[in-house]
């Protein structure tokens, strides 16, 4: 059941669905699965920022090792 409603809110995210008839188990499930995407999705931004971050600082180093060689 998990399994088949994670693949339901990985497809149908933009779809807005109504919980009104549906038992609570299964809207407890569906929430608990899109907060966990939505971490999911935050540290993958998060991530790739740090990783931007990371590689700007290198190219800086680059930069300042090339120019302290020059002088």
């Amino acid at each position: 059941l998990v399994a088949q409603e994670l693949f339901h809110l990985q497809i149908s995210q933009s779809v807005e669905i109504n919980h009104n008839n549906w038992p609570p188990h299964r809207v407890l499930i569906r929430r608990v699965l899109a907060e966990q995407l939505e971490n999911e999705r935050r540290a993958d931004r998060r991530e790739r920022r740090r990783r931007r971050k990371e590689q700007g600082r290198e190219a800086e180093d680059s930069f300042d090792e090339a120019e302290e060689q020059a002088v």
